[in-house]
C-alpha cells in the first residue's frame, strides 16, 4: 500500500533538517520513490558526498562535459527519468506522488507531490520539509 508508506515518509521527514547527501532534493526524492517501490534509484550515488562542494562534484563526475551545474543537474533529472520509465504529465494529469521539478524561483530543485495531488513536498536549506503549492512544479513524473 505505497500511499500509507508515502504518508508515513512524510511524517518521518517533517522535522528534518536540510543536510547535504542525508536529506537534500535527490536523497528527500530517491527515499521517497524507494518508499513507494521498494526501487533505489540513487543506490550508486549514496554516500558520496556530505556537503555542497562534494555534490557539485559528484554532479560533475556523472556528467563531465556539461556547461553548468544547473545543465548537468537537468541531464541527470532525464537520465533518471528514463532509467526508471517514469512518464512525464502535465500539471493537470499529475498524481500523487509524482516526481516534480521545481520551478527557478526555487532553483529547479526537486520534491514529491503529496497524496492531496495539490502539494509539493520538497526540503529547503532554511525550512526544512516545505510544502508548496502544486503551481511551483514546472515538470511532473508519474513513478511507475
Amino acid at each position: 500500500d505505497w500511499p500509507t508508506r508515502l504518508d508515513k515518509y512524510f511524517e518521518d521527514c517533517a522535522d528534518n533538517k536540510f543536510e547535504y547527501g542525508v536529506f537534500d532534493c535527490a536523497i528527500f526524492i530517491a527515499d521517497g520513490i524507494l518508499a513507494m517501490t521498494g526501487v533505489d534509484i540513487i543506490q550508486e550515488q549514496r554516500g558520496k558526498y556530505k556537503n555542497e562542494v562534494e555534490a557539485k562534484s559528484l554532479i560533475r563526475i556523472i556528467i563531465p562535459n556539461s556547461n553548468s551545474i544547473q545543465a548537468a543537474f537537468d541531464l541527470i533529472i532525464r537520465l533518471v527519468v528514463k532509467e526508471n520509465k517514469f512518464k512525464e504529465v502535465d500539471r493537470n494529469f499529475a498524481q500523487r506522488g509524482c516526481l516534480v521539478l521545481l520551478d527557478e524561483m526555487l532553483n529547479n530543485s526537486l520534491g514529491l507531490l503529496g497524496l492531496d495531488g495539490r502539494q509539493i513536498y520538497c526540503p529547503h536549506p532554511e525550512e526544512g520539509l516545505f510544502i508548496l503549492p502544486i503551481h511551483h512544479g514546472c515538470q511532473f513524473w508519474n513513478i511507475e
